[in-house]
């Protein structure tokens, strides 16, 4: 899905807007998880754009492979602008987030595809949390095993119940309809049977539709919009037959009216 497309349906109504007052006004954990394709990243693109303000320093990554904490650190620190200098993580990641709180901002970290933290690294985060050192934000999203492996880990309980889990589910029909209308407006729309198709390959989750879709568009086997009269025939030959009738004696009326203006031959 495109960065810059967000869709908001009736079962996903006021979801970002609920996320970012929780940010703002708690110190809970935010967790955004769903199948792949469920549209994590574009919920927590459009989470970091509505809880923007002048007092918070975001820092958002997309992980790509297995992360530890000193990687994470040093992923935070570059975004900075700081220099973690052989320090421990945890503290070096405590400074930043205090050393921010004192000149009256503070921190918020967004780290998608965040099943890829290993288990040093999410106990890094919960203990940024637990230490309340420069009231920062953090929120994750990834895949439904990220919110297993929080579970197991005890975070819940280590964060006292701080630990707020919105799982993203599917578009319903008349949703997933919308959503492609919107996604692809200057495409045709799909056919009752090719919406059908597409809705049950991609189980209504929007990422998955958005590819779907485009498949079947790059098939050609969806044909443009065909031209289309306004009229039925017989109307439209009815009004021609008016306005022929017009013109003619229009036309009649100014032969009439015109004077000869044909030259006069003289004699010698």
């Amino acid at each position: 899905m495109s960065q810059q497309f967000y869709y908001e349906p009736p079962s996903r109504l006021q979801l970002v807007d609920k996320m970012a007052h929780l940010l703002r006004y708690s110190d809970f954990l935010v967790v955004i998880s769903g199948p792949k394709g469920s549209g994590k990243s574009a919920v927590a693109k459009q989470l970091l754009a509505v809880a923007k303000s002048s007092d918070t320093r975001q820092i958002m990554m997309t992980l790509e492979g297995e992360t530890s904490a000193s990687q994470l650190a040093m992923f935070c620190a570059r975004a900075l602008s700081a220099e973690v200098n052989g320090q421990d993580p945890l503290v070096s990641l405590y400074e930043q987030s205090r050393a921010l709180h004192e000149a009256g901002q503070h921190l918020s970290l967004l780290i998608d595809n965040a099943e890829w933290l290993n288990d040093e690294a999410v106990e890094l985060l919960s203990g940024l949390l637990i230490s309340g050192s420069g009231k920062p934000q953090v929120v994750l999203s990834g895949e439904d095993a990220l919110v297993r492996r929080l579970n197991s880990l005890g975070i819940n309980e280590l964060l006292e119940g701080r630990l707020h889990n919105e799982q993203l589910t599917s578009f319903a029909e008349a949703e997933a309809r919308e959503f492609l209308e919107l996604r692809f407006p200057n495409l045709p729309k799909l056919s009752t049977k090719q919406f059908k198709a597409v809705f049950q390959a991609s189980s209504g989750y929007p990422g998955r539709l958005t590819s779907a879709a485009s498949a079947l568009y790059r098939s050609g086997r969806i044909e443009g919009k065909k031209f289309s009269l306004p009229l039925p025939v017989p109307h439209l030959a009815g009004i021609g037959a008016v306005l022929f009738a017009v013109l003619a004696a229009s036309f009649w009326q100014f032969s009439k009216d015109e004077p000869d203006n044909e030259p006069q031959i003289v004699a010698g």
